[in-house]
């Protein structure tokens, strides 16, 4: 069985970084808590402040699928972070060994 890994990488509108960094905040310490999810960390930039990187893993695309339809994912990314964002770029991974 093949692990599930993406980085997301999110530029916050000015001004909206603190109501972002609880909304991350948030969202990580619920995310963690999820059956099958094996990592879920976030990142702020030391360069870009409005900067906020996210390295999430689960044990299949299945069990992230689900990740999107839970509660917490829907306060705190769909009602809140993707009301306050410029930008988002999303990578699914693939580890080398």
């Amino acid at each position: 069985m093949s692990t599930f890994t993406i980085v997301v990488a999110y530029m916050i509108a000015p001004g909206s970084e603190e109501a972002a960094q609880q909304h991350f905040s948030a969202c990580m310490r619920a995310t963690r808590e999820e059956p099958g999810n094996i990592r879920y960390e976030v990142f702020r930039s030391n360069d870009q402040p409005r900067k906020f990187i996210l390295f999430e893993q689960y044990e299949d695309e299945a069990t992230f699928m689900r990740h999107r339809e839970t509660p917490h994912f829907v306060t705190h990314i769909k009602n809140g972070i993707l009301k306050m964002m410029e930008s988002r770029l999303a990578d699914k991974c693939t580890p080398l060994g």
